[in-house]
């Protein structure tokens, strides 16, 4: 044990000797994860990497297209034989109008429904990241005519059954064409049919 009778108390040069803390304190730094073997995360390449799998998935950003490239599921619309003025569960084919509208298939795109050959109507817009499909437009044409009367539909009693679609004059819009009866024997086909039947 140090007997504290014969320790010596400090000298004069020991008591005016400052000790500067700031000196022996090394400056902290960033840890470069790189350089501990770890990638560091990047919130950017995330992102990129999420537009990368919408083109990989095939739905595309329709302005980026040429027209003339785009095909639209006339089949699949042609045999739902559906009425814009009724809900879409009355659609024959329900799986056809789970079918993408175009080929590739669009995020998003502007429609139109004309009154005339030369008159524009109602116009709306449907967006989809994963691609826009029949029923979405079917949806948007039976929230705006649906319960309507014949008279009422943009193109008159004869033309109340979706036909289609096709671009616009100068390819900005799809103009939702309309047709006087239904594909497969439905609408006003069958109603023809039943009343040759019952006649005879």
């Amino acid at each position: 044990m140090i007997d504290m009778a014969q320790a010596q108390p400090p000298t004069e040069e020991l008591k005016n000797l400052k000790i500067d803390s700031k000196s022996d304190e090394a400056p902290l730094k960033k840890v470069d994860s790189a350089v501990q073997g770890i990638e560091p995360e990047s919130p950017k390449a995330e992102k990129k990497h999420g537009r990368k799998a919408s083109v990989d998935n095939g739905v595309v950003d329709i302005k980026t297209l040429d027209p003339e490239s785009v095909k639209f599921s006339h089949d699949a619309i042609h045999s739902m034989g559906w009425k814009i003025s009724t809900s879409t569960t009355t659609a024959h084919d329900k799986d056809a109008t789970k079918q993408m509208l175009t080929e590739p298939p669009v995020k998003a795109f502007e429609f139109c429904v004309p009154l005339s050959e030369t008159t524009a109507g109602v116009e709306f817009k449907v967006m989809k990241p994963k691609g826009v499909t029949i029923k979405d437009v079917m949806d948007k044409l039976s929230k705006k005519y649906k319960g309507h009367p014949d008279e009422d539909l943009p193109a008159g009693p004869t033309n109340t059954f979706l036909k289609g679609f096709k671009w616009n004059h100068n390819f900005e819009k799809f103009v939702v064409v309309l047709d006087n009866e239904a594909a497969l024997g439905g609408g006003s086909t069958s109603k023809k049919g039943k009343k040759k039947k019952g006649g005879a």
